[in-house]
């Protein structure tokens, strides 16, 4: 056997770690400094109120506190929707980080290439998955550090203006919040986790729908929607699943969040000889109380969301690795170059790898490991090679050929290769498999012409 087939998978230099991917970009830390700014003004907002009231109540001048106070309602308007569009640039930086992380691993890795389950998973993720993924993270980030800064803050003016009972039975929720997120994160990322495989194999069917439904062949259509719908069945109700145990979680939450603070305020409004200042003052802030419990609640909240949105960020990262898939490793045995059984492979590529120019035709019975020839000679020399597979338009080429033939293909991508110089070995893998006798005769006579040139190695139909 010829030993090149077994190549290293060799990681690119680029790390898939959260860091890299979503930390490094300038518009992260604008946007975070965004939401601080934000916060910081309307957790102000209750301070200066409360004092408005208080100067009122004692008969002095309140102007200067209420002025403050519609300061701080109205100006975190402007870096709060500041903090959305550098939220996007962030969110552009990150997949363009992502892409060029999936761009650099498989580059070259041509021992993955023919894993048709590796190509279907990786083109519907970078397709289809990967930037509404990314958005999510970064938007997830976004919230969490929000409600975070929303509820720390809203609760340092609060233990700052009313007795320390309330603020007590704050972190009292706080923690009967933890006990609840501790029990029901495991089982919600398992959920996560088996939403976003169902997904991937629910994307490569779907992205088969053109072929199968525009030729309307009855059979493959009927295959395609049967499988489609059963794929299509379990990722819906993987999603029910996850719902339901999101919401069941949200509900506890909500009650554990509000409960033990209501029950505060109540007894201390109602106790006997209070100040009636101090209730005057509770009165005044419950709305605010109430919404930095709300807030509380939306933050456990992202925890609970933090195992979904995690999950389908590492099936991301994952997918990025090589050594996630599968790859073939194919026999090659039984084929013959120009007509002659070849005996040693190894021997065979150096002779074809090392001429100066030449064509080499390469034949055998299906199975026998053409392909795979042909893959060892572009892996052992990827630089000064060139693999055309069978299926030109799958590759990208600097002109567009919509309007042209097949055949006219063919040679429109074979010049271009031409005009190659660092390129020395072409290797063509069925060429003339839909090309007419007259088509076929004229590439061919173009492909006699570039031999002189270089070395053609090609798998003739």
């Amino acid at each position: 056997m010829y030993p090149s087939w077994s190549i290293e998978l060799k990681m690119a230099s680029i790390k898939s770690s959260r860091l890299t991917i979503l930390g490094s970009h300038a518009s992260a830390w604008l946007t975070l400094v965004l939401v601080i700014v934000h916060q910081g003004f309307i957790a102000s907002s209750a301070y200066f109120l409360t004092n408005a009231i208080k100067d009122l109540q004692a008969g002095r001048p309140f102007e200067i506190s209420l002025i403050l106070y519609f300061v701080s309602m109205i100006l975190p308007f402007a870096p709060g929707c500041l903090s959305y569009v550098t939220m996007q640039f962030w969110a552009n930086a990150a997949h363009a980080r992502l892409v060029a992380l999936f761009k650099n691993r498989f580059l070259g890795q041509t021992a993955v290439y023919r894993s048709q389950s590796a190509k279907e998973k990786i083109d519907s993720i970078i397709s289809r998955n990967s930037f509404s993924t990314i958005f999510g993270y970064v938007g997830y980030i976004h919230g969490f550090v929000s409600f975070s800064l929303n509820s720390i803050l809203s609760l340092l003016v609060i233990a700052c203006l009313l007795p320390s009972g309330i603020w007590e039975g704050y972190l009292i929720s706080v923690i009967a919040c933890a006990a609840v997120i501790a029990a029901i994160t495991p089982g919600i990322s398992k959920l996560s986790n088996q939403s976003q495989e169902e997904l991937a194999g629910y994307g490569q069917l779907l992205g088969k729908i053109w072929v199968n439904t525009t030729l309307g062949n009855a059979l493959n259509f009927k295959n395609w929607d049967l499988q489609t719908k059963k794929r299509g069945g379990q990722y819906y109700k993987s999603l029910i699943k996850l719902a339901w145990a999101k919401q069941f979680g949200n509900f506890f939450l909500g009650l554990v969040t509000l409960i033990p603070t209501a029950y505060l305020v109540y007894s201390t409004v109602t106790a006997p000889a209070v100040d009636a200042t101090l209730v005057a003052a509770i009165i005044v802030n419950l709305t605010r109380v109430f919404h930095i419990l709300n807030s509380l609640g939306s933050l456990v909240y992202q925890f609970i969301e933090f195992g979904a949105v995690d999950a389908s960020f590492k099936f991301l990262l994952n997918a990025s690795k090589l050594e996630y898939y599968d790859t073939p490793k194919p026999e090659i045995n039984s084929i013959r170059v120009n007509g002659l059984p070849v005996d040693n492979y190894a021997v065979a590529a150096s002779r074809i790898l090392t001429a100066s120019n030449g064509r080499f035709t390469v034949r055998g019975a299906n199975g026998s490991g053409k392909t795979a020839f042909l893959l060892t000679l572009k892996t052992s020399d990827p630089q000064n090679s060139f693999y055309l597979p069978a299926s030109v338009e799958s590759l990208m080429w600097s002109e567009t050929r919509e309007n042209l033939s097949t055949g006219e293909r063919i040679l429109s991508a074979l010049m271009e290769i031409q005009k190659m110089g660092e390129i020395k070995v072409l290797l063509l893998d069925e060429w003339d498999a839909n090309l007419d006798q007259q088509n076929t005769d004229k590439t061919n006579a173009f492909l006699d012409e570039l031999a002189a040139q270089k070395v053609i190695v090609e798998i003739r139909h």
